[in-house]
């Protein structure tokens, strides 16, 4: 099972770079895990254009064993 107590624990990380390929303008970029007590969070983003794409870019502060992200797409 994927909570079952393992040899050792997953190795944590924190500032991970994200860099996604939008089409829309992002309006908001959230994150939220079960591994702390913070709840949800606002995240700092940029959206850029580059080339023939646009970019959304942000940073997940820290992932023990899940994360999930999502962002808002302008209406």
């Amino acid at each position: 099972l994927w909570n079952a107590d393992g040899p050792t624990p997953p190795t944590p990380f924190a500032g991970i770079g994200v860099k996604v390929v939008v089409t829309d303008d992002i309006v908001g970029v959230w994150c939220d895990t079960p591994d702390g007590d913070e709840g949800i969070r606002a995240l700092d983003f940029t959206v850029t254009d580059e080339e023939k794409n646009r970019f959304l870019t942000f940073t997940v502060p820290s992932l023990d064993v899940w994360t999930l992200v999502w962002w808002e797409r302008s209406r």
